[in-house]
């Protein structure tokens, strides 16, 4: 069996073994926004219950509890706010503190949504869960079977809004156990997987596409080009924010912003919108359900980082 055949295979053994022991650990778990919890206020001498209610974790990190005020959740164990609603459910139901029982539990856990980009197969954003690892987001990207194109050796983990990078060693991860490489991912992470060689005759999509990442520069490529072979999101894909980043001359770090509204091409066939690509370009495809400016943002820190590692493109 060869090195490349080997490597697949422990990518995958490993993610499903992580798959079915490495869940979160909701005793350690800190709450999330997104979270759906259910609330549960049970009275032991008979058995009845006052409270049996869902809830999720809003956007400002409360929570609406039958009967109370909204009440800060995000940043919280499960043990810490149950603590903190027996106390408030005691005094406004008028129960006997020894004989109620207030439990919560998580109904579903908010998606972690992170990212692998570089020489793998299947490079994009991924949803994962709380307590998955870089193994099972490497495995989503389809393994490294593109490793003889991949400097194993020197991939990085780069968490949300951060402009330094955890180094990670996916040679020694794999073939010498070095299991301190397989990090917890965090919502927001990126893991990257370099090329051998920087690939100068190249332009980045990224963002909300099927498929982010380098694509091979052709002479007369345009942005809807690319975001056609990067393929598009059915309703989530904000084409009328789409933005080309591209390096001011001179420059290794500073990048121009040039906003192309892709839907004023498609509908009113504007051809001024549809610019012509220049190598190294990076183009930008939002979201449609999330701010553009914090989309853009993370995702300039991004390319700065790969700069800074001499891994841009």
């Amino acid at each position: 069996m060869t090195k490349s055949r080997i490597f697949a295979l422990l990518v995958a053994l490993t993610a499903v073994f992580a798959s079915g022991h490495g869940s979160a650990q909701t005793d350690a778990y800190r709450l999330r926004r997104d979270d759906i919890l259910h609330f549960q206020v049970r009275r032991l001498a008979t058995g009845d219950s006052d409270v049996n209610h869902d809830v999720i974790v809003d956007r400002n990190g409360y929570v609406n509890p039958p009967f109370l005020a909204p009440i800060l959740a995000e940043g919280l164990t499960l043990q810490e706010l149950e603590s903190n609603l027996r106390g408030k459910y005691v005094d406004i139901l008028k129960l006997n503190p020894d004989q109620t029982l207030v439990t919560v539990t998580i109904v579903a856990f908010s998606p972690i949504r992170a990212s692998v980009i570089g020489a793998v197969p299947r490079a994009g954003n991924y949803e994962l869960k709380p307590g998955d690892t870089l193994l099972t987001l490497l495995s989503l990207g389809g393994g490294t079977m593109l490793e003889n194109r991949a400097n194993l050796q020197r991939a990085s983990l780069v968490r949300r809004g951060s402009r330094e990078a955890i180094p990670v060693d996916l040679e020694a991860l794999f073939f010498g156990g070095d299991l301190s490489q397989n990090y917890e991912i965090l919502d927001g992470d990126h893991l990257i997987v370099p090329e051998r060689r920087q690939m100068e005759n190249t332009v980045v999509v990224w963002g909300s596409v099927l498929k982010s990442g380098p694509l091979t520069y052709e002479p007369g490529m345009r942005v809807m080009d690319a975001i056609v072979v990067a393929g598009e999101v059915p309703n989530k894909s904000k084409y009328s924010g789409t933005m080309v980043l591209r390096k001011k001359k001179g420059s290794e770090t500073d990048y121009v912003r040039i906003h192309c509204n892709m839907v004023d091409f498609i509908r009113k066939g504007d051809a001024t919108q549809n610019i012509e690509l220049q190598p190294r370009d990076v183009v930008f495809v939002p979201d449609s359900g999330n701010p553009d400016v914090s989309n853009i943002n993370s995702f300039l820190s991004l390319v700065f980082l790969l700069d800074r590692l001499g891994l841009g493109f």
